[in-house]
């Protein structure tokens, strides 16, 4: 989606928040669920829990159009989203807009924390992410971000994290978790470059809290893709449409 409603906390009651909104999430994370729930059900868990709203389903290169419906989102949910101020457990509430004007994949603008009632006017923070969209599919309809299991087997992006040193180092650290969070990472991603019949690819970790808002922590994998995909990996390294080509190494 190219513009949603982030809200989050590490103590936000996720579950029952949703059962008493109007909103449908599109998606959910819940603190304390594991990080690699096939592989290491036991280990690294999520710190926060939150959820996302569709807002505007527009293009990325639409910004005025996801504008506008922001706009009209906002004032037909105006009390419900006002109340979110007073929700339990809700450390930041954001709009955030996914934009393709910037030298990243995708950018994201975030009015952040705008939701909250008695705050000054709201600021309009920008932020680094990464997202892969399939055109083929959004030929007739807005772009739509695809997720990194589609192309790699879930148990091997699992253990690659799991293997990854930042990461290992990171469990040791207790102020990792403002740093970063893992929450959502098979969403940020982007496809790097081609070593043989493997693919480089950078996951990008949004901030943890409010003080490393501006953060893009990334991790480099080496991935194997599914068959089916190597092809048009390697269509896309020749047209260079690969991250190496658009933004330089």
């Amino acid at each position: 989606m190219s513009c949603i409603l982030r809200v989050f906390g590490r103590r936000f009651d996720v579950d029952r928040y949703l059962a008493h909104s109007p909103f449908q999430a599109i998606a959910v994370c819940r603190r304390g669920e594991p990080v690699f729930s096939s592989t290491q059900p036991d280990g690294r868990k999520l710190t926060h829990s939150g959820c996302n709203i569709e807002v505007s389903r527009r293009g990325f290169a639409d910004f005025h159009g996801q504008v506008r419906d922001a706009i009209r989102f906002l004032r037909k949910h105006e009390r419900t989203i006002r109340a979110l101020g007073w929700i339990p457990g809700v450390e930041s509430a954001g709009l955030h807009f996914g934009v393709v004007w910037r030298d990243v994949p995708a950018h994201s603008d975030v009015f952040s924390d705008v939701l909250l009632p008695g705050q000054r006017p709201p600021v309009c923070r920008a932020e680094r992410t990464f997202e892969v969209v399939d055109r083929a599919r959004s030929d007739h309809s807005p772009e739509v971000g695809v997720p990194l299991y589609e192309f790699f087997d879930r148990s091997q992006v699992e253990r690659a994290l799991q293997n990854d040193p930042f990461l290992r180092k990171s469990e040791k650290d207790k102020d990792s978790n403002c740093v970063f969070m893992l929450e959502g990472f098979e969403r940020s991603f982007a496809f790097h470059h081609l070593q043989g019949n493997q693919v480089a690819v950078r996951v990008g970790l949004t901030h943890g809290c409010e003080a490393a808002r501006g953060n893009l922590t990334q991790l480099g994998l080496l991935l194997k893709p599914k068959t089916e995909f190597l092809a048009e990996l390697r269509a896309a390294e020749k047209a260079g449409t690969l991250m190496n080509r658009l933004v330089g190494k």
